[in-house]
């Protein structure tokens, strides 16, 4: 991925912030299967847990941050009880179809620090 390119379509890109929900595996709440109808941010901030979207899984340990565009399928199952995670929802009104090809790609990497969410 070409990030300074896709750094430069966001930082021209208007986008509008949906909704933001915690999930927390103690409580019973992490959705084993979720069809986002926007794009999405999945930010995991304690534990691991095996995540999926659109077939592709990943191996979390926390802090980890994955992104997915519209349509996408998630899966999360966590790997102890101590997982818990934000899932971020957003539109993002892109100016031409390379923007948004860019806010649909799939792509996760952990962070070398977290602003508290």
């Amino acid at each position: 991925m070409d990030w300074e390119a896709h750094i430069e379509r966001w930082s021209r890109t208007a986008v509008r912030l949906l909704d933001i929900r915690h999930y927390r595996a103690e409580h019973g709440t992490v959705p084993y299967h979720y069809a986002a109808h926007t794009n999405f941010f999945l930010i995991t901030t304690h534990g691991e847990a095996r995540v999926s979207i659109s077939g592709k899984v990943y191996q979390t340990r926390s802090p980890y941050i994955l992104h997915g565009g519209a349509d996408s399928e998630l899966s999360i199952v966590p790997l102890d009880q101590d997982f818990a995670c934000y899932l971020i929802l957003y539109t993002a009104e892109c100016a031409s179809p390379e923007d948004w090809e860019s806010f649909q790609m799939t792509y996760a990497f952990a962070p070398y620090a977290v602003l508290p969410v």
